[in-house]
């Protein structure tokens, strides 16, 4: 998928096409791609982004599906203003400032697209630990069941420890 007709290309992970792409409506994945490549460029998480721009259309700020919209919320946050800076505390906050009631966080971290009822230690992890929703670590602590070479199994230990 091209992020520009210049040939440039950005990956894209099942998380960033489930929270950016059908969360947010969209249903071309070269709309995916251009937004992919701004939240790359600017350092952030697309669970997070993805979270966030759905509880703004949730809010009634723009139509499901308005890839214009998400990304002037992304030129917003570049360029630092008040909305911008709304807007890259995330979810949690976005929702809380537009009295949205069902917004998408567990400990005030956007989920991630693993459905915690099919994978057991997804569920536990983002209910106990203190980090919420992160799938990374997520996955790390899925892989400690003892099967694997020890050095995922020290891997998986240090972070169920640590919380990395």
């Amino acid at each position: 998928m091209r992020a520009t007709r210049q040939g440039n290309r950005s990956p894209l992970e099942y998380e960033t096409l489930g929270l950016m792409g059908s969360n947010c409506g969209l249903e071309d994945p070269d709309d995916v791609a251009r937004l992919n490549a701004v939240v790359n460029d600017l350092g952030i998480d697309t669970i997070e982004v993805g979270a966030m721009l759905g509880v703004l259309m949730e809010a009634g700020q723009a139509a499901f599906g308005d890839a214009a919209f998400m990304m002037a919320a992304l030129e917003d946050i570049r360029a630092g203003n008040e909305r911008g800076r709304l807007l890259a505390q995330g979810a949690a906050r976005v929702g809380e400032h537009y009295g949205v009631a069902r917004v998408p966080v567990i400990k005030r971290q956007g989920i991630s697209a693993y459905d915690p009822r099919v994978i057991e230690v997804t569920g536990r992890s983002a209910s106990l630990r203190r980090r919420g929703g992160l799938a990374r670590v997520l996955r790390f602590r899925a892989i400690g069941d003892g099967s694997e070479p020890r050095a995922y199994r020290h891997r998986a230990e240090r972070c169920a420890w640590h919380d990395v």
